[in-house]
């Protein structure tokens, strides 16, 4: 019968592990997400519906706010993913 084998005994002190490091994302795709399709998938439904008037109030938000998303590509700044 083979002998059994003790277990090692960990005698030192552990390591602290790092802290957990916090996701980060790019300030122009949290917008996209949170603004801009939201108001292509109203724009598409306006469009499907055939509701000219709310197709046109749309697209002038619409504009805009693909501006102003140009703008934070161009940054290119991280944030602390929500």
């Amino acid at each position: 019968m083979p002998k059994k084998k003790k277990g090692r005994t960990n005698n030192k002190e552990r390591q602290a592990q790092r802290p957990i490091r916090r996701k980060r994302i790019k300030e122009s795709d949290l917008f996209y997400s949170q603004v801009v399709a939201p108001l292509r998938k109203e724009l598409k439904r306006a469009q499907l519906s055939g509701n000219h008037s709310v197709i046109d109030q749309v697209w002038g938000k619409l504009k805009e706010t693909l501006k102003h998303h140009r703008i934070l590509i161009a940054r290119a700044t991280y944030i602390d993913r929500p």
